[in-house]
């Protein structure tokens, strides 16, 4: 399976790179593709279904891109926090990124 590695870029959160996606390398914009769990994995796909989860999730999400955006433009950043985001001490991280 050596020519199906890919680079590990974070090995506490699973992070590879793969930059022959289609969906990713044909993107004309900034693009990220996330997978928030697995559901071949029965206890995850049961934790995937809690709206507490669901929040971490959209929480973390959000905060990313606004990170992303403050690093190019302080316009961009007030356009995606909105004032329902949270700020960085405050950001949920999924249960399985928390060790």
């Amino acid at each position: 399976m050596k020519h199906y590695r890919h680079e590990l870029l974070d090995s506490e959160a699973g992070v590879y790179r793969y930059d022959h996606l289609v969906v990713l390398r044909t993107a004309r914009m900034p693009a990220v593709l996330l997978e928030a769990g697995s559901i071949v994995n029965r206890q995850e796909e049961l934790e995937l279904a809690t709206p507490e989860r669901r929040l971490a999730i959209a929480k973390a999400v959000t905060a990313a891109v606004a990170d992303f955006c403050a690093a190019r433009s302080p316009a961009a950043v007030r356009q995606v926090k909105g004032p329902a985001t949270t700020g960085a001490s405050e950001r949920a991280k999924p249960a399985s990124l928390a060790h």
